[in-house]
């Protein structure tokens, strides 16, 4: 590239090169060590090779005095690895090739260099010994000054730094030495070449790099952008925060129930759904109790006439659930029943006005089984905010009186109440993120070859699999690992994998096994051989179905299961009785959070953690981590597209890149005596913020500190409840949606008909995440703009939010465009308010306290005085008893004249005036 040589010289000198290198006699060694250049003393067999950074070097030399030093430096903490290569390069085990390397660079012609070098050799930029024979043959030989280059480079006021080759790897060396210099790799091992160019070039170009675009993209045109400073749209995505993470917190959580203040309830009506002589009895009783309170019981919500202030829920009839540790059976059978139950519910559209309390049964502390049914309620309360309650009461006996006191906490409060609560002895208890403050903080390097035996990781030759095998290999000095998937060694990436795992010194077996299946598992672990017994177990295999609760099957939720809560459960019964250190699950946040079109997948992972749990209760080891979103971009973080990314960045919860994600690991592969940890990315700035609005979930809401203009929103809330979505902003409280909807109706029809029409294209802009609702044609169809079943949902919960009205979860598609929706809108709000209209209406006294005010306006000469008094004159004696009149009234009405045509004209209303024209002159 810098044009010391031909093209044709150079392939003979790097040709030559290598076949003199590889002649040479086998048993040299090379070690990537933690140590300064200062501590190492070359000679007796031992060189250094290379001078990557500060603390960075590479040793070289005789296999035997070069290991006694990496062994010397890993007993005092040093990291040391040992390098796969074939010989002991940049060493004086490299002096026999020098004469004949000599002889081959006298035959090429040199040239002065087109561009400036630095040399490898010197740490500088070369000069006229560049194009000598003399430089490269102690090329060959010398210790490679790649530290001292970078500093020549950044005194030369460069900025940035581009790595042309397969992969970056030499780009963190560049930061470890000149952390102010931005370090660029054209090409990532594991990722699409293009992607990763493309990428490269484009930080190159906002760094004020040249870029030959045309030379990439032929026949390609630049086109302008907007100029008007006050008009933004995006043209490329946007990220929230820069690249180093500015103004973000990645941690560990431990989910937790706090204690909380029980409120007092109001007597209701309420209907409970099942068997009278069952958990629905039961649960009818204890409401009954609370004075006032009016209770049915139904077989089912068919029956139900909508009238009920709360409906009832009951889940888990029986009490043996979890009797074998939440068994795969048990699992299907309850999670299952859940869905059968809420989706009967959810088809009466009559009661899609009614608050559902579902109660579940000791699904908090109990096995997995009951808790799976726990996730799915939990997506179930993303999809209709505002509409479920969920109370656990962990014993029946005991719990059931305080029912209406958990509904009536969860209802109060602070915005958005608590939609969970959980009974325990009586006392309520809500959730809760906290600083996981068992985990100790960041991992230093090992201080030595640590003693592991086999560790097993499913989903070996997956993305997170895959990296957590690299992972545990080279910082963790694993050298067994038994990777499963479901194509074993012929799984894309294995081979690759298995090169990086030998050349940190780890040893791969790759098995294809489906481990769901209880038998083709126990067989694998039967194969591991005695001297290298399984001590850990990593299991990340999962895969995702998702679909809002309406669209579940049953089917759908065993495909989510079977690969995810099912192995968990067959690893360990099969494991349970070896001396294992490690047995970490990976689950995910929508089992702790609950996810919009996830009922399925967090069910699975809420199995997950309530068997962490359960194992910790046995005093085995386990942690399950419930991460939040990994940004790797593969996997199954893959699938979610850029409008979902920042719509969660919106939320305050950001993707994990693979070093934040592994420095997580590291913290809850040390952590012992915490069953279930919630490793996740967020971004504080956008959570203070929600909390200020109002719409932080309440799961969250110990991340944020609070404020004293939060705690005066809470005070000035009280007991409003808002309607809106975990994942947006469109949390409006009860009482200032019916005000908008109240306002709305009070429109005259064309006007309010153009405000909904605005109302949904703004909130389907929001949802899509357009620049704006000018975007959005009014009668092309939501489907052809991008909407699915999830982003319809959430669309209809904005909507609710927004106006009050109780909206079917399939209003999207079943009115499928702006206008269509908007119309169907318009009819939904006169139906709901026009039957609650009575209620509202002030009473006649009130009535005639604005007619009187609206009197004393109107001056005494206005023309519509006359008029109005006859009206009120005829409204005064309307339904009245008739009176006789007198006499000469009698004979005065008996022949009427032109002065009693007027009067009657001066009195008669709008209708009547209408009803006499029509009668009398036949027209209007």
């Amino acid at each position: 590239m810098a044009g010391v040589w031909s093209l044709g010289d150079a392939c003979r000198v790097v040709a030559a090169r290598g076949r003199l290198m590889q002649a040479l006699p086998s048993g040299g060694v090379m070690w990537a060590v933690e140590a300064e250049e200062s501590e190492i003393t070359e000679g007796s067999g031992v060189w250094v090779a290379a001078v990557n950074g500060p603390s960075s070097l590479v040793l070289s030399g005789e296999e035997g005095p070069v290991r006694t030093v990496a062994e010397g430096l890993a007993a005092v903490g040093r990291r040391v690895k040992r390098l796969a290569v074939s010989h002991a390069f940049h060493s004086g085990l490299m002096e026999p090739v020098l004469a004949d390397f000599a002889e081959v660079l006298a035959g090429v012609e040199f040239a002065e260099p087109v561009v400036p070098v630095v040399s490898n050799v010197t740490g500088r930029v070369a000069g006229e010994e560049l194009c000598t024979p003399e430089y490269w043959v102690r090329h060959v030989r010398a210790t490679v000054r790649f530290a001292d280059g970078v500093r020549a480079v950044r005194a030369q006021d460069v900025g940035t730094v581009l790595e042309v080759g397969p992969d970056a790897s030499l780009a963190p060396m560049v930061r470890e030495t000149a952390p102010d210099l931005l370090a660029l790799g054209a090409l990532r091992k594991g990722r699409d070449e293009t992607r990763s160019l493309v990428g490269a070039l484009g930080r190159l170009h906002v760094r004020s790099v040249g870029v030959d675009w045309s030379a990439l993209l032929a026949g390609a045109r630049r086109v302008d952008l907007p100029t008007y400073a006050f008009q933004h749209s995006a043209y490329w995505l946007e990220t929230t925060r820069d690249e180093a993470g500015g103004g973000t917190s990645e941690s560990l959580y431990a989910p937790v129930w706090q204690p909380v203040e029980t409120v007092t309830p109001s007597a209701a009506r309420w209907a409970v759904i099942g068997r009278p002589d069952g958990r629905a009895g039961a649960l009818a009783k204890g409401l009954a109790q609370q004075p006032g309170n009016v209770v049915d019981v139904h077989p089912g919500p068919e029956s139900l006439d909508g009238n009920a202030e709360f409906v009832v829920l009951p889940l888990h009839d029986t009490a043996d659930d979890d009797r074998d540790g939440g068994d795969p059976v048990a699992v299907r059978r309850v999670t299952h029943d859940a869905l059968v139950r809420v989706q009967g519910v959810l088809a009466q559209e009559r009661l899609s006005g009614t608050r559902v309390v579902v109660v579940t049964g000791a699904a908090t502390t109990g096995g997995p089984a009951r808790a799976a049914a726990w996730g799915l309620l939990l997506s179930l309360q993303t999809e209709h905010p505002g509409r479920f309650v969920l109370v656990d009461l962990d014993d029946d006996g005991t719990d059931v009186p305080a029912l209406a006191h958990a509904v009536a906490t969860a209802l109060s409060g602070a915005p958005g109440g608590e939609p969970q609560v959980a009974v325990r002895d009586g006392r309520l208890h809500v959730p809760r993120l906290t600083a996981a403050t068992s985990a100790p903080g960041a991992v230093s390097a090992p201080a030595g070859p640590r003693r592991h035996g086999t560790v097993l990781v499913t989903g070996g030759t997956g993305e997170l699999g895959a990296l957590v095998a690299r992972h545990l290999a080279a910082e963790h000095g694993v050298r067994d690992l038994l990777l499963l998937s479901r194509r074993g060694a012929d799984a894309p990436g294995a081979g690759e994998l298995a090169v990086d795992l030998e050349r940190v010194g780890a040893r791969a077996q790759f098995t294809a096994c489906d481990v769901a299946d209880r038998d083709a598992l126990a067989a694998v672990l039967a194969a591991i051989p005695a001297d290298r017994p399984l001590t850990g177990v990593v299991h990340t295999a999962g895969v995702v179905d998702d679909g809002i609760v309406t669209a579940l099957t049953p089917e759908r939720i065993d495909t989510v299961l079977r690969p995810k809560a099912d192995a968990a459960h067959h690893l360990h019964e099969l494991t349970r009785y070896l001396n294992l250190t490690h047995f970490v699950l990976f689950s995910s946040a929508v089992g702790t959070l609950g996810g919009a079109g996830q009922a399925n997948y967090a069910a699975a992972n809420a199995a997950l953690d309530a068997l962490a749990r359960l194992r910790h209760a046995h005093g085995l080891p386990a942690t399950s981590l419930a991460w939040g979103l990994w940004g790797t971009g593969g996997g199954m973080g893959g699938r979610i597209g850029d409008v979902d990314l920042r719509r969660m960045a919106r939320a305050g919860v950001l993707p994990l890149d693979a070093e934040r994600g592994l420095g997580l690991f590291d913290r809850a592969w040390a952590a012992s005596d915490t069953a279930v940890l919630v490793p996740m990315r967020t971004d504080p700035a956008v959570l203070r913020g929600r909390a200020e609005a109002g719409s932080l979930p309440a799961a969250l809401r110990t991340l944020v500190p609070q404020t004293q203009t939060q705690t005066q929103t809470q005070t000035q809330t009280g007991n409003q409840h808002p309607v809106g979505d975990s994942f947006g902003d469109d949390t409006v409280s009860g009482q200032a949606s019916d005000a908008y909807a109240r306002w709305l109706a009070e429109l005259p029809a064309a006007e309010r008909a153009g405000k909904l029409l605005d109302l949904v294209r703004s909130r389907a802009a929001t949802v899509l995440d357009y620049p704006s609702p000018d975007s959005l044609d009014v009668r092309r169809p939501f489907r052809e703009v991008g909407f699915d079943s999830l982003t319809a949902v959430e669309l209809r919960n904005s909507l609710a939010a927004a106006t009050g009205l109780p909206l079917p979860a399939a209003l999207v598609f079943d009115h499928p465009t702006p206008a269509s929706l908007a119309e169907q809108l318009d009819k939904r709000l006169l139906d709901h308010l026009g039957s609650a209209g009575s209620q509202r209406r002030p009473g006649v006294p009130a009535l005639l306290d604005q007619l009187e005010a609206a009197l004393a306006e109107l001056s005494a000469d206005a023309p519509d005085r006359p008029r109005i008094a006859a009206r009120l004159s005829t409204l005064a004696t309307a339904g009245a008893p008739a009176q006789p009149l007198p006499a000469t009234a009698d004979a005065h009405a008996d022949a009427p004249g032109e002065h009693d045509v007027d009067t009657r004209l001066a009195e008669a209303s709008d209708d009547e005036l209408l009803d006499f024209i029509r009668t009398e002159l036949g027209k209007e």
